[in-house]
């Protein structure tokens, strides 16, 4: 299965039940995911100065370092089947390049 990140029902659902003081592995059930994606969760998002998990600030984190990571490059079937014909020709990545 293809990991998915928490939605912001799943985060207001997970701050909900952690005032309830349920356990990560309980919350991890009521949401259908695993205990180590919820305990990286609260790592990621926890404010040390208050003990506190704030969903609308761990959605806004999230969606920051999303926006940081680097995009996968994707070739388009022409430019890969450019690209196949081009090392078969022996050309050198840079030259390809």
């Amino acid at each position: 299965p293809r990991y998915t990140q928490l939605s912001f029902e799943e985060r207001n659902r997970l701050s909900f039940l952690l005032q309830q003081n349920r356990s990560i592995r309980e919350v991890a059930f009521a949401l259908g995911r695993s205990p180590s994606t919820i305990s990286r969760e609260l790592k990621r998002n926890i404010y040390a100065s208050q003990h506190s998990y704030r969903p609308i600030d761990a959605q806004r984190m999230s969606r920051i370092r999303k926006a940081s990571r680097p995009c996968r490059c994707k070739v388009g079937y022409q430019e890969l089947r450019w690209i196949t014909t081009k090392l078969k020709m022996q050309w050198s990545p840079e030259q390809i390049a």
